[in-house]
């Protein structure tokens, strides 16, 4: 899924519980916002790092598997994307 509007409500509605339809932030296209992702899924292992041109997200549990890893252009977009396959929506 593109970074935009409509990956910023699936985050606002699974990472955060916020209704549909609630004014969100754009975690997917900017880092300060992305990164209260980050703190919101703090139970999780957290690293992000670049690989070539790509930044990789990956959250593990601290208690079970899987690894939930994505890939995107910009961190902002693989934090949400890991987000979210942490929460159980593989988009």
């Amino acid at each position: 899924m593109n970074a935009g509007q409509e990956l910023d409500q699936w985050v606002a509605e699974k990472v955060f519980g916020l209704a549909k339809g609630a004014q969100v932030k754009p975690y997917s296209t900017d880092i300060t916002a992305a990164w209260e992702v980050v703190e919101k899924v703090k139970d999780w292992n957290f690293s992000l790092y670049r690989d070539y041109s790509f930044w990789v997200c990956e959250l593990a549990s601290l208690y079970e598997s899987p690894l939930h890893l994505a890939r995107s252009q910009t961190a902002a977009h693989a934090i949400c994307l890991a987000a979210l396959k942490a929460e159980g929506f593989d988009l």
